[in-house]
Protein backbone atom coordinates (compact mmCIF):
# COMPACT_ATOMS: atom_id res chain seq x y z
CA UNK A 1 0.00 0.00 0.00
CA UNK A 2 1.42 3.10 -1.03
CA UNK A 3 1.53 6.45 1.52
CA UNK A 4 -0.94 9.72 1.26
CA UNK A 5 0.83 13.29 1.49
CA UNK A 6 -0.93 15.41 3.58
CA UNK A 7 -0.50 18.65 4.83
CA UNK A 8 0.23 19.13 8.68
CA UNK A 9 -0.33 22.17 10.49
CA UNK A 10 2.68 22.68 13.38
CA UNK A 11 2.61 25.11 16.19
CA UNK A 12 5.28 27.17 14.34
CA UNK A 13 6.05 30.49 13.19
CA UNK A 14 5.46 29.35 9.46
CA UNK A 15 2.12 30.21 7.74
CA UNK A 16 2.37 27.03 5.28
CA UNK A 17 1.30 23.80 6.66
CA UNK A 18 4.48 21.09 6.07
CA UNK A 19 4.11 17.98 4.37
CA UNK A 20 4.27 14.77 5.10
CA UNK A 21 3.37 11.07 3.88
CA UNK A 22 1.61 8.42 6.29
CA UNK A 23 -1.03 5.29 5.60
CA UNK A 24 -4.09 6.49 3.54
CA UNK A 25 -7.06 7.54 5.23
CA UNK A 26 -5.84 9.62 8.44
CA UNK A 27 -8.83 11.53 9.30
CA UNK A 28 -9.10 15.58 8.63
CA UNK A 29 -8.38 17.43 12.26
CA UNK A 30 -5.90 14.67 13.90
CA UNK A 31 -2.89 15.31 15.71
CA UNK A 32 0.21 13.09 14.60
CA UNK A 33 3.83 13.19 15.76
CA UNK A 34 6.27 14.41 13.22
CA UNK A 35 9.87 14.25 12.46
CA UNK A 36 11.10 17.99 12.45
CA UNK A 37 15.07 18.43 12.52
CA UNK A 38 15.95 16.38 15.52
CA UNK A 39 12.55 17.12 17.47
CA UNK A 40 9.53 15.29 17.56
CA UNK A 41 6.69 17.92 17.53
CA UNK A 42 2.55 17.83 17.37
CA UNK A 43 1.07 18.60 14.54
CA UNK A 44 -2.43 18.83 13.15
CA UNK A 45 -3.71 16.92 9.74
CA UNK A 46 -5.66 19.84 7.83
CA UNK A 47 -5.52 18.78 4.26
CA UNK A 48 -4.26 16.34 1.88
CA UNK A 49 -1.48 17.48 -0.12
CA UNK A 50 -0.53 17.44 -3.77
CA UNK A 51 2.96 19.54 -3.36
CA UNK A 52 6.25 17.71 -5.07
CA UNK A 53 8.99 17.27 -2.27
CA UNK A 54 12.36 16.35 -2.80
CA UNK A 55 12.54 14.31 0.90
CA UNK A 56 9.65 13.65 1.81
CA UNK A 57 9.66 12.61 5.80
CA UNK A 58 6.85 9.87 7.34
CA UNK A 59 4.31 10.71 10.15
CA UNK A 60 5.49 8.85 13.06
CA UNK A 61 2.38 8.02 14.82
CA UNK A 62 -1.40 9.09 14.86
CA UNK A 63 -2.06 10.45 18.70
CA UNK A 64 -6.03 10.20 18.31
CA UNK A 65 -8.38 7.39 17.38
CA UNK A 66 -11.29 10.73 16.77
CA UNK A 67 -9.99 13.52 15.34
CA UNK A 68 -9.18 16.03 17.68
CA UNK A 69 -10.58 18.95 15.87
CA UNK A 70 -14.16 18.56 13.61
CA UNK A 71 -14.17 20.69 10.24
CA UNK A 72 -15.93 23.00 11.40
CA UNK A 73 -13.09 23.91 13.79
CA UNK A 74 -10.61 23.68 11.29
CA UNK A 75 -12.23 26.07 9.46
CA UNK A 76 -12.69 28.50 11.84
CA UNK A 77 -8.85 28.23 13.24
CA UNK A 78 -7.88 28.86 9.80
CA UNK A 79 -10.00 31.97 9.44
CA UNK A 80 -8.38 33.18 12.68
CA UNK A 81 -5.06 32.61 11.37
CA UNK A 82 -5.59 34.20 8.86
CA UNK A 83 -7.12 37.35 10.47
CA UNK A 84 -4.19 37.37 12.71
CA UNK A 85 -1.80 36.93 10.77
CA UNK A 86 -0.35 33.59 12.86
CA UNK A 87 0.04 30.18 11.58
CA UNK A 88 -2.83 28.00 11.47
CA UNK A 89 -1.00 25.51 13.71
CA UNK A 90 -0.19 28.01 16.26
CA UNK A 91 -4.19 28.61 16.50
CA UNK A 92 -4.64 25.04 17.09
CA UNK A 93 -1.84 24.37 19.47
CA UNK A 94 -3.64 27.09 21.55
CA UNK A 95 -7.44 25.40 20.59
CA UNK A 96 -6.65 22.64 22.45
CA UNK A 97 -6.76 21.65 26.21
CA UNK A 98 -3.87 22.28 28.15
CA UNK A 99 -2.49 18.63 28.77
CA UNK A 100 -2.67 17.16 25.45
CA UNK A 101 0.73 17.20 24.83
CA UNK A 102 3.29 14.61 23.19
CA UNK A 103 4.84 14.23 26.33
CA UNK A 104 2.13 12.52 27.79
CA UNK A 105 2.72 9.62 24.98
CA UNK A 106 6.37 9.37 24.71
CA UNK A 107 7.99 6.36 26.42
CA UNK A 108 11.50 5.94 27.64
CA UNK A 109 12.81 2.85 28.45
CA UNK A 110 16.51 1.67 28.74
CA UNK A 111 17.21 -0.51 25.41
CA UNK A 112 21.07 -1.67 26.74
CA UNK A 113 22.10 -1.64 30.22
CA UNK A 114 25.47 0.16 31.50
CA UNK A 115 28.02 -0.71 33.26
CA UNK A 116 29.34 0.46 36.31
CA UNK A 117 32.52 2.16 35.14
CA UNK A 118 30.22 3.36 31.99
CA UNK A 119 28.43 5.26 34.62
CA UNK A 120 30.61 6.34 36.91
CA UNK A 121 32.38 7.96 33.22
CA UNK A 122 29.14 9.56 32.90
CA UNK A 123 28.84 11.10 36.11
CA UNK A 124 31.91 12.91 35.85
CA UNK A 125 30.44 14.86 32.96
CA UNK A 126 26.77 14.67 33.31
CA UNK A 127 26.07 13.65 36.89
CA UNK A 128 21.74 14.76 35.78
CA UNK A 129 21.78 12.12 33.13
CA UNK A 130 23.60 9.55 35.07
CA UNK A 131 21.08 10.23 37.94
CA UNK A 132 18.48 9.45 35.67
CA UNK A 133 20.11 6.32 33.81
CA UNK A 134 20.71 4.54 36.93
CA UNK A 135 17.00 5.18 37.82
CA UNK A 136 15.99 3.80 34.71
CA UNK A 137 17.90 0.43 35.05
CA UNK A 138 17.00 -0.06 38.40
CA UNK A 139 13.32 -0.01 37.73
CA UNK A 140 13.44 -2.12 34.66
CA UNK A 141 10.76 -0.93 33.48
CA UNK A 142 9.58 2.18 30.84
CA UNK A 143 8.44 5.93 31.93
CA UNK A 144 6.66 8.83 30.20
CA UNK A 145 8.01 11.42 30.13
CA UNK A 146 6.14 13.51 31.94
CA UNK A 147 6.70 11.27 34.53
CA UNK A 148 10.27 11.37 34.49
CA UNK A 149 9.68 15.50 34.50
CA UNK A 150 7.88 15.29 37.53
CA UNK A 151 10.31 12.85 39.80
CA UNK A 152 13.44 14.59 38.83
Amino acid sequence: MSNALYSVALPLPRLAPFTYAGTPGIALGSRVLVPLGTRVVTGTIVGGSTEEVEKIREIIEVLDDEPAFPPEMLELSRRVSDYYLCSWGEVLDAALPSGLTPKSVIIVEVLRSSSPQEIETITRSAPKRALLLSFLQESEKEFRVDQLQKRF
